[in-house]
């Protein structure tokens, strides 16, 4: 079975909200679900990885 995985959970995971956290890690465990996604989920999750995790410079 195959299961779509929109970007909040992803998202609320980094934040270790525990039922994103337990999702997850349920379908990951899973061996009857493929986890899938699509372009826009990806395109998602990696700007907001980006803009979390670059440095921000303000200038003065």
């Amino acid at each position: 079975m195959k299961m779509f995985i929109d970007s909040n959970v992803f998202i609320e995971y980094s934040k270790d909200n525990p039922k994103a956290v337990k999702i997850l890690e349920k379908v990951f465990e899973s061996t009857r679900v493929k986890p899938c996604i699509n372009d826009v989920v990806y395109s998602e999750v990696a700007y907001i990885f980006i803009r979390t995790h670059s440095e921000k410079t303000t200038l003065n």
